[in-house]
């Protein structure tokens, strides 16, 4: 396996100095043309104890924090309302701000009230300085670190998973930062996993880098030697213990390793946001990204340099996302010291593989200030929110240009496409994705429970081209589909349920592929006693753009309304 992402060059620093129909029972017929915030504010209440308040009020607190006289009436009264008593401290009450308000007033009416307030988190001011954060360019090319303010790192916050044979934790760099499963596999092993930690979490503040989310949280996701089986597992094992991002830094050839595209499949149901190195190929030649940077719904990140110029060793091809800094980065290392400790030092290193670190980085950050949003949608925001390098728009060098962390979090977000893995039948029948020993099968589009109509956006991209659904056509009965090609064009098809890939044209029952805008029909009846399952699959159409497609699918017993 190649590794093509760990160019360890040696100057440093001293740490001391820095998812068959039957056809007789089927006919297709072919192409159819919070208000309530003001009032937890309580009024002043008469008390021996003062009155906190927090000097202002901030926007959406989901939480609110009340103080009420330590007594039996207050704690019926607050286990009433659904608030929790603190394990510390004798009449201090949480519940959610939805449901604050009337607790207070109660309170307030029965002379029990001391205080309320928000439970508001820590406020960072701005990136720490000091140490070698002067020597780190690639920081300021991606957030403006006199203004950004990185968001409070709480034991909530997303957390991301580092795909690495070892991580040395104990680096001064590392130290404070909640690093969950770290193990170290000695000093080799532990070289890019140690210098990724640093480079996406260093706190700062002391004699050595600033990472790009400072103290963030990190899990350590070991994986071996890094062969194709290790690698797999350990990105299954990410996810399973639900890590928001996985960053993998290594790659295989693209037509080898299918237990890896099974695992970041597994993630993505499990929800995690993916993102991987283009790859480092030798200089001067052109060499298209490996797996997983190539499979779906990963990010594929490559690298430039400080000009930001094209790293001379970064993989393009039309798998690209987006870039982000990847040439002489400083960042934590570990030297032969001739004791068991290694020497703790600081070196430049580059490779894809610390770019990929970078845009992981800042996707667990937009996850934190955006939470309401689907790690489809915050790959949109990275790509919609770069800064565009070479031919305008998306092209194979830099893909959608250089992460800017700033841009990206303030961008407009993209529709939700919420079923995904749904890139094949067999992501959405059981035989590809796994629960333990446990099949995960994707629940019918249509029906869900008796008439009705169901309605659903969705998108295409260069790295998801197609999208399949399971429909019920009900006994006796008929199901119209219609496919509205919202922005880009889409072609649309129907296939039977025995049908075991869309690879191939077997199954097809019908098809539909107009011009854009017009909308795609389908209409399926079934004269049959019982249910019958198909497969509707939507995919680039005749005038598909590199872009993506965005489409509304609409699926009932009638035309829509």
């Amino acid at each position: 396996m190649p590794s093509g992402t760990d160019r360890n060059e040696n100057t440093r620093t001293p740490l001391r100095t820095r998812a068959l129909l039957a056809t007789a029972a089927f006919l297709l017929v072919g192409v159819l043309g919070s208000a309530a915030a003001g009032a937890l504010e309580p009024s002043p209440t008469p008390t021996s104890e003062p009155e906190l308040t927090t000097g202002h009020e901030p926007d959406g607190a989901a939480t609110w924090i009340v103080a009420a006289s330590a007594t039996p009436k207050a704690d019926r009264i607050a286990r009433r309302h659904g608030a929790t008593e603190s394990a510390e401290v004798p009449g201090l009450y949480s519940l959610p701000a939805s449901d604050a308000d009337t607790l207070i007033r109660i309170l307030r009416i029965s002379g029990l009230l001391l205080y309320a307030e928000p439970d508001v988190v820590p406020e960072t001011r701005a990136y720490p300085t000091g140490g070698l954060s002067e020597d780190q360019w690639w920081l300021d090319a991606v957030v403006d670190t006199g203004t950004a303010v990185p968001p409070a790192v709480l034991s909530s916050s997303p957390r991301l998973a580092i795909v690495a044979p070892g991580i040395y934790r104990n680096h001064p760099d590392l130290k404070g930062i909640d690093l969950r499963g770290a193990e170290s596999g000695g000093l080799t092993s532990d070289r890019f996993g140690t210098a990724a930690a640093g480079i996406a979490a260093s706190p700062g503040g002391g004699a050595g880098i600033v990472g790009i989310w400072p103290g963030m949280n990190l899990r350590h996701a070991p994986s071996g030697d890094g062969g194709c089986l290790d690698a797999s597992e350990a990105v299954r094992r990410a996810a399973r213990l639900e890590s928001d991002v996985i960053v993998m830094g290594y790659g295989f050839r693209p037509e080898s390793c299918r237990t890896h595209l099974a695992a970041t499949q597994y993630a993505v149901h499990k929800g995690a946001i993916l993102v991987a190195s283009a790859g480092d190929g030798s200089p001067g030649e052109t060499t298209e990204p490996l797996r997983p940077a190539i499979d779906p719904h990963v990010i594929t990140v490559g690298s430039v340099e400080r000009n930001l110029s094209l790293a001379p060793f970064s993989n393009t091809g039309p798998h690209l996302d987006l870039t982000a800094p990847g040439v002489d980065l400083l960042a934590p290392a570990l030297e032969p010291s001739g004791s068991p400790k290694p020497f703790l030092t600081y070196s430049s290193v580059s490779g894809t593989a610390y770019s990929a670190t970078i845009v992981a980085a800042a996707a667990a950050w937009i996850r934190q200030a955006r939470r309401d949003l689907t790690p489809t949608q915050v790959e949109g925001l990275l790509t919609t929110g770069a800064s565009d390098l070479g031919a305008r728009g998306w092209d194979e060098r830099f893909g959608a240009g250089l992460l800017d962390l700033d841009g990206a979090v303030g961008a407009r977000a993209p529709i939700a496409d919420r079923l995904e893995p749904n890139d094949d039948i067999g992501w959405i029948d059981g035989r590809l994705l796994h629960e333990g020993k446990r099949p995960i099968r994707t629940k019918p589009l249509w029906p869900r429970s008796g008439p009705g109509r169901r309605t659903l956006q969705a998108t295409l991209t260069r790295d998801d081209p197609a999208d399949v659904y399971l429909i019920r056509v009900p006994a006796r009965s008929k199901a119209v589909i219609a496919v509205a090609q919202v922005e880009g064009d889409v072609g649309v098809e129907v296939r039977s349920a025995t049908t075991r890939t869309i690879a191939s044209p077997k199954g097809t029952l019908a098809s539909s592929d107009l011009e854009y805008p017009e909308t795609e029909g389908l209409l399926l009846k079934n004269r049959a006693r019982d249910p019958r399952p198909v497969y509707l699959v939507v995919r680039q159409g005749q005038l598909g753009n590199p872009a993506g497609a965005r489409y509304r699918i609409s699926v009932g017993s009638s035309l829509p309304g």
